[in-house]
């Protein structure tokens, strides 16, 4: 896959999204490194909504410690700390990315109905795949 892909299937858990959407929620954390920094993540709802429900751009994805990121972000992060360091237990590195604007879509699409399958964490995906689904969306 290309890493220089500039759209991201990405997975979150629906209190999160919702969050997103809600304009609260600014930075999603991940654990994952992203090798390449796309702009747009496509969002897929977990279970149980597992549909893709929007997408979010972002200006810029951010690498630190976990201390590093909830002290900068913490207000902006859409997760208790208890959470969120859970969520990092023994790791070092942590992953920030920035949003900047986002969109839900009018009609939730079903992955496996444009032969995507949900992403563990996220997966690179064509800029004519990406349209498609803007298509399906309205």
């Amino acid at each position: 896959m290309d890493t220089t892909a500039q759209n991201v299937l990405i997975s979150i858990h629906p209190e999160y999204v919702d969050l997103i959407f809600a304009g609260k929620k600014r930075i999603e954390f991940r654990k994952c490194n992203i090798p390449s920094e796309p702009r747009t993540f496509l969002v897929y709802a977990t279970a149980p909504v597992s549909q893709i429900v929007g997408y979010f751009v972002s200006e810029f994805v951010e690498k630190a410690t976990p201390n590093e990121l909830w002290n900068r972000y913490a207000n902006i992060g859409g997760i208790s700390r208890e959470k969120y360091f859970s969520y990092y237990k023994d790791k070092k590195m942590a992953i920030g990315i920035h949003v900047s604007t986002h969109y839900e879509f009018n009609n939730k699409i079903n992955p496996k109905d444009i032969g995507l399958l949900p992403p563990q964490s996220f997966q690179y995906i064509t800029q004519e795949k990406f349209n498609e689904i803007l298509a399906m969306s309205h």
